[in-house]
C-alpha cells in the first residue's frame, strides 16, 4: 500500500508492492528504502505537471506515479501499477529511489516536472548535485553522469549520489535538456541517492524540470466619458477717419433811414447792426447798397496810390 499526501489530501492509492512512503504536503514520494534482497529489480516514474496563475493564485496539479517490481536486470513491465491524481495543491517536492536495492540488483527510475505558468518571471538554469561518492567501491562498468560530479548545495535536482559503491557497478544519471528553475514555482527533486550498493549492480536515473511560463492575458477596457464646455468671445476694432471742415463769415452793414409819421407821430430814426443773413435781412433797403460802396471806396484808394506812385517817379510831369 502506497500513501501519497498531497497539500492537505491524502490519497490511499491500491498498489500491490512492498513499497510503503507516507509523504510531506505538497511532496511525492514513492520507492525508497525498499526491495533490499539481492537480486531484485525496481523501476519507477513519476510524472508532474503543475499549473499556476501568478495573477490571480489558482493552482492545480497532476501527479501520475509508475512502480514496477521483479527480478534484476529483467523487463518488468507485466508486474507495474500506474495512477494518476488530481489536486488544487502544487507539488514542490519529489522523492523517490532513495536507500532502495541496497543489497544489489537494478534500479531504474525518472522524474518528469512541467510547471505551466501564467506570469511574467523568467526561468533560469536549474541547479544540480549528482554522482559524487559513487562508483567508489571497485570496477567500474560503466560512469555516465551528464553532468558529472557536480556539488551543489541546496540544489533543484539532486540524484545518484552515495550509491553504486559495490564494485561491478554500472552508472547512468542525466539531467533532462532545458531543465530550468522559477522563482514562482520552485521544485525540488531528490532521487537515486544512497542506493545499489551491492556488487555488480545497475543504476539508471534521469531528472527533469521544465517551466513554461506564459505572459498574461492584456484586458482591454473601455472607459466613456462626457464633458461639457462654454466659452466667450470679444472683439474690437478701431478706424480713423477725418471729417471735412470749413469756416464762414457773415456780411456786416451799418444803414440809417428817416421816415415820417403820422399827424401826430414824430420821426423816426433806425438803425441796422451787424449780423447774419437774418440781421441784414433786416436792415431794410440800405443793405443791398453796402458792397457797392465798399468798391468805390477801394477803387479810390487805389487811384490815390496810383497817382501817388506815378508822381514820385522823377521826369513825370505834372
Amino acid at each position: 500500500m502506497a500513501v501519497i499526501v498531497i497539500g492537505a489530501t491524502a490519497l490511499m492509492i491500491a498498489i500491490a508492492t512492498g513499497c510503503a512512503s507516507p509523504a510531506s504536503a505538497a511532496t511525492i514520494a514513492q520507492c525508497s528504502s525498499v526491495d533490499d534482497t539481492p537480486g531484485l529489480g525496481m523501476q519507477c516514474d513519476i510524472t508532474v505537471v503543475n499549473t499556476l496563475d501568478v495573477a490571480t493564485g489558482a493552482t492545480n496539479s497532476s501527479v501520475t506515479v509508475k512502480e514496477c517490481h521483479g527480478a534484476a536486470n529483467t523487463d518488468l513491465t507485466a508486474s507495474c501499477t500506474q495512477n494518476t491524481t488530481l489536486s488544487t495543491n502544487l507539488v514542490t517536492s519529489v522523492s523517490q529511489c532513495n536507500f532502495a536495492i541496497t543489497s544489489g540488483g537494478s534500479l531504474h527510475c525518472s522524474v518528469n516536472v512541467v510547471n505551466d505558468i501564467t506570469g511574467v518571471g523568467t526561468p533560469v538554469g536549474a541547479t544540480v548535485n549528482q554522482c559524487n561518492s559513487s562508483l567508489a567501491g571497485g570496477t567500474v562498468v560503466l560512469r555516465a553522469c551528464s553532468p558529472d560530479g557536480l556539488s551543489t548545495t541546496s540544489a533543484d535536482i539532486t540524484q545518484c549520489n552515495d550509491s553504486d559503491n559495490g564494485g561491478g557497478s554500472s552508472l547512468t544519471c542525466t539531467i533532462g535538456a532545458g531543465s530550468t528553475s522559477d522563482a514562482d514555482l520552485l521544485v525540488t527533486i531528490n532521487q537515486c541517492n544512497n542506493s545499489a550498493n551491492g556488487g555488480g549492480s545497475l543504476i539508471v536515473c534521469s531528472a527533469s524540470i521544465l517551466n513554461n511560463v506564459t505572459a498574461p492575458a492584456s484586458t482591454a477596457g473601455t472607459s466613456t466619458g462626457t464633458g461639457t464646455g462654454t466659452g466667450t468671445g470679444t472683439g474690437t476694432g478701431t478706424g480713423a477717419g477725418t471729417g471735412g471742415t470749413g469756416a464762414g463769415t457773415g456780411g456786416a452793414g451799418a444803414g440809417t433811414g428817416t421816415g415820417g409819421g403820422g399827424p401826430t407821430g414824430a420821426a423816426a430814426s433806425g438803425s441796422a447792426v451787424s449780423g447774419g443773413p437774418d440781421s441784414l435781412a433786416r436792415t431794410g433797403t440800405t443793405a443791398p447798397f453796402l458792397p457797392a460802396i465798399a468798391v468805390v471806396l477801394l477803387g479810390a484808394v487805389l487811384v490815390a496810390r496810383s497817382w501817388q506812385a506815378r508822381m514820385a517817379r522823377p521826369g513825370v510831369p505834372t
